[in-house]
């Protein structure tokens, strides 16, 4: 509606002779209304009274609602993260098994083989045991981490490895 429309010119003028509490809407507040949008992010369950009811005529457009910020309780929790072992430490143990197995299929295969010890105890293998490697207890936990195929000798070498580091 436009505040040159004859029609609202007429019902403005009726509204006051009759003694009607002043319109707020976006044609008779126009700078209330602007504001009133650019605020409107703001409203939230504490505040709408007061953003609906609030003159906002007494601020220029643009000027913002401050929000009232709800302290949130905060406690420490406790890492679930257990700490890795030192990076050095964890190189020279992968190290040290990625040797240990291609020793031990070089013994037990030599020049006679389709397959090199990379393609039969993978990188991502070695990653997980050197990662787990206090939690494996015996031989049957390696053997369930690594799983697949295996070299004869590979468990009860990387075992002692493990226990070791």
């Amino acid at each position: 509606m436009s505040t040159k429309d004859q029609g609202y010119r007429n019902k403005k003028s009726r509204e006051e002779s009759e003694g009607f509490p002043e319109c707020r809407c976006s044609n008779c507040m126009p700078m209330e209304a602007s504001t009133f949008i650019e605020n409107m992010k703001r409203i939230n369950m504490d505040n709408v009274d007061r953003m609906i009811t609030t003159d906002l005529n007494a601020y220029i457009t643009g000027v913002s609602i401050p929000k009232v910020k709800k302290v949130k309780a905060q406690t420490q929790r406790k890492s679930t993260k257990r700490p890795l072992a030192d990076p050095e430490d964890l190189r020279l143990y992968k190290r040290q098994m990625r040797d240990t197995v291609d020793e031990l299929h070089l013994r037990g295969h030599s020049t006679n083989r389709f397959y090199d010890s990379t393609q039969l105890f993978r990188e991502e293998k070695l990653e997980l045991v050197a990662l787990n490697a206090d939690k494996i207890s015996d031989a049957e936990e390696l053997e369930l981490l690594i799983g697949g195929e295996m070299i004869d000798g590979q468990l009860d070498a990387l075992m002692k490895l493990t226990r070791n580091f």
